[in-house]
């Protein structure tokens, strides 16, 4: 199984590379490849991003989008990491702007998603707050790489239109018990000022 950390976005309202934004001086990116690490749940973690950042990551496994899927959005960096090298069976999929996911909801949400694919045949099982699902917080099994592949073909990149040709299922973040933050998405310079005000 793989996790890959999606960072290939532009951060215009962040204002800079979030990938690079620190949190009790750490980078997100580091962060989260330790987190990834502590789950003992991937055989390797990658990090999708664009060409003009690739060079800045100090990490073993860099990635960026097959070239002919480029400037796809999160999908194409999905699809990038199932291709890449053994393709694997599965695929966590976290957006580096979600710095503070714990060990504890990566293995739980690994447990729920191993269960309802097997019973279930579910194809993607991600976690939701009261309002949306979370797509950049699930794991993807290899099966919906046809239709991930249609989508990118055509001219409508949106994960809802992935989602409406495979078989989903969302859990609420609120069955892991610990603060909020855990899934907090770090949008704008407030929203880290934010985060790092309730970690004081």
């Amino acid at each position: 199984m793989r996790a890959v950390i999606l960072a290939g976005g532009h951060s215009e309202r962040f204002g800079s590379p979030k990938a690079f934004a620190k949190i009790n001086g750490e980078t997100f990116y580091q962060r989260l490849i330790q987190t990834l690490k502590e789950t003992e749940c991937f055989d390797d973690i990658l990090i999708s991003t664009n060409t003009q950042l690739a060079r800045a990551f100090e990490a073993e496994q860099v990635v960026t989008d097959l070239d002919t899927h480029k400037d796809k959005g999160p999908l194409a960096g999905i699809y990038t990491a199932f291709q890449y090298g053994s393709q694997p069976d599965a695929l966590f999929v976290v957006s580096v702007d979600t710095p503070m996911v714990t060990v504890e909801a990566v293995q739980h949400l690994r447990e729920v998603f191993e269960q309802r694919v097997k019973n279930e045949g579910t194809d993607i099982v991600g976690y939701q707050d009261d309002k949306y699902a979370i797509p950049t917080l699930a794991f993807y099994h290899s099966s919906v790489q046809p239709q991930l592949q249609e989508v990118l073909e055509s001219d409508d990149f949106s994960m809802k239109h992935l989602y409406r040709q495979v078989s989903t299922s969302w859990i609420d973040v609120g069955e892991i018990p610990q603060p909020s933050y855990w899934y907090w998405n770090i949008n704008y310079q407030q929203d880290l000022e934010q985060l790092r005000e309730a970690l004081d």
